[in-house]
């Protein structure tokens, strides 16, 4: 499901401890349908974000009502980590046309590609029916791979 630009949503991580929700602004969405999204967080970073069930690091998330300074259901400022205040016009206008142009570079993800990431570098590449995994530092890769698509993503 994509949210729309400027949807607030606020996540909890996958962490021990009492919950905290870290709240986030949709800044864009990527065309790819699974959930992922450019956000901005209260320290004004911006980063992708898979804002789904699929998303394994997430704990659970909650979308907030319309209006700045809302919350859901169960939430107030005594367990969520949200914006103190409005980001300055010019600046936010930056960060949605960056972000716009972040989320451009996903594209739609077909049923057999995958989309992997490493050290920042993005692949999406097909995956042919004669896969192998190939064990290398830190995981596996698989192997006798078309290259759809690179995209160098620079944080």
């Amino acid at each position: 499901m994509a949210l729309s630009p400027g949807t607030r949503v606020f996540v909890a991580y996958d962490l021990p401890g009492p919950t905290l929700y870290h709240e986030r602004k949709v800044l864009a969405s990527c065309a790819c349908q699974r959930g992922w999204h450019v956000v901005l967080t209260p320290d004004l970073d911006m980063y992708e974000e898979q804002i789904s069930l699929e998303n394994s690091d997430l704990q659970s998330f909650h979308i907030a009502p319309p209006g700045d300074g809302t919350f859901p259901y169960g939430l107030d400022r005594n367990n969520t980590y949200c914006f103190r205040g409005a980001v300055e016009a010019q600046r936010m206008a930056q960060l949605e046309l960056d972000a716009r142009h972040a989320a451009a570079a996903f594209v739609y993800l077909l049923e057999q590609d995958l989309l992997f990431r490493q050290f920042n570098l993005y692949l999406l590449i097909k995956v042919l029916p004669w896969q192998l995994l190939m064990p290398v530092r830190g995981g596996f890769v698989l192997r006798h791979l078309v290259w759809r698509y690179v995209e160098v993503w620079w944080s």
